[in-house]
């Protein structure tokens, strides 16, 4: 076979995979950790959740360029984190089940129940990991995934549920906001020193 033509099947085998992947975006955001999905607005999370200790995150300016929450109950905690423009990209869950301590397979079938069949799986020293919306060994960047590490000895599982497309999208309208500031605040400096009269 011509070598131009395993170029451009090559070519067509990539852009495939590539497309595969974004089909796998949008059924994650459906997914929920205790009730909370991505996308959820801060302000509407904070009365649900009784959520009193949102920390804001701000550059030297004092623009705001995210949030993020941590509450811990007993042996469970949760970090959320949210875009300047209060949306939830990030969800880290973290819970001990004492009843599956040994037993990760089950606890795995148990998440499985509520998800459905992952992506992919694989194997660490000490943990089981499960993948859904992209597989677990590469991320499209921009696709929703669900991620769940089981620790086999402990009882201990981790969930994330992240989304870093609509943090990159926010992003970009901080980095605006923060640019306005920046050139208002030079052209006042500016403004200021042509005034000054020694």
């Amino acid at each position: 076979m011509p070598k131009e033509i395993l170029v451009i099947l090559f070519c067509l085998t990539f852009a495939g995979n590539l497309f595969a992947a974004d089909k796998l975006d949008f059924s994650i955001l459906g997914y929920d950790i205790e009730g909370m999905r991505l996308g959820l607005n801060l302000d509407e999370a904070k009365k649900r959740y009784n959520i009193n200790n949102d920390n804001p995150i701000k550059d030297s300016r004092g623009i705001i360029s995210g949030y993020e929450v941590t509450k811990s109950i007993r042996q469970k905690r949760v970090v959320l984190n949210f875009t300047g423009e209060k949306r939830l990209y990030n969800i880290h869950y973290y819970n001990y089940f004492p009843r599956f301590k040994g037993r990760s397979m089950a606890l795995l079938d148990r998440i499985k129940q509520k998800y459905g069949e992952p992506t992919s799986t694989g194997q660490r020293q000490n943990s089981i990991v499960a993948c859904w919306g992209n597989p677990c060994k590469r991320f499209s960047p921009r696709s929703p995934y669900l991620r769940a590490i089981i620790f086999a000895k402990s009882g201990r599982a981790e969930l994330i549920l992240y989304h870093k497309g609509m943090l990159q999208s926010d992003w970009k309208k901080y980095k605006q906001k923060s640019n306005r500031s920046g050139g208002r605040r030079r052209s006042f400096r500016e403004q200021q020193e042509t005034e000054l009269d020694f």
